[in-house]
């Protein structure tokens, strides 16, 4: 049976694309202690998404520029795989914003990663406009 060998390429593709992530820090991005109102933010997209995951498993990165090329556009904040959320220097602190950009990467986080945004995104508030 063939089948086999004609997925072998369309596997290897898949791996690959794991591998090659367009997104690079950019120079000068570093790590960073969460304030602890990063963990109320974290509560409360728990509460709103009914997900769960351990807050103290993320690296906080914050990249020192005010937006930032992640992929084929421009980023106030993006996640990584294994749990790492990289924040532009107006996200680290925008408690004015109520954490907008940290609560919508904790959403990533929670979910596991993933460029999509299912409805768990509009039902807690966590789309850009």
């Amino acid at each position: 049976m063939n089948r086999p060998r004609t997925l072998a390429p369309a596997i290897g593709v898949l791996a690959l694309s794991c591998w090659l992530d367009p997104f690079e820090p950019p120079l000068g991005t570093r790590v960073f202690a969460p304030p602890a109102a990063y963990r109320v933010a974290w509560q409360q997209v728990e509460d709103c998404s009914g997900l769960h995951g351990n807050f103290d498993r993320v690296q906080w990165f914050e990249v020192p520029e005010l937006i930032f090329r992640c992929g084929e556009g421009n980023c106030a904040g993006v996640w990584r795989p294994p749990h790492d959320i990289y924040l532009s220097q107006i996200a680290v602190s925008d408690s004015a914003g109520r954490y907008f950009t940290v609560r919508h990467e904790i959403l990533h986080d929670l979910l596991g990663g993933g460029a999509d945004h299912p409805p768990v995104f509009t039902t807690c508030g966590l789309l850009p406009v």
